[in-house]
């Protein structure tokens, strides 16, 4: 078993299906977290 079969490469992270559906699970919740400020901020601006 060689080490450098198990170093990091990024070509192979680019390939990796979990790593994008991690990747847009991560920025859709933060799209939501800062939508979800954006209307809170609105509705004490409101009152």
């Amino acid at each position: 078993m060689q080490m450098e079969s198990r170093k990091f490469e990024p070509r192979l992270l680019l390939k990796d299906k979990r790593f994008w559906i991690a990747s847009f699970l991560i920025v859709w919740a933060a799209g939501l977290q800062i939508s979800s400020e954006g209307k809170q901020d609105a509705c004490h601006n409101q009152i």
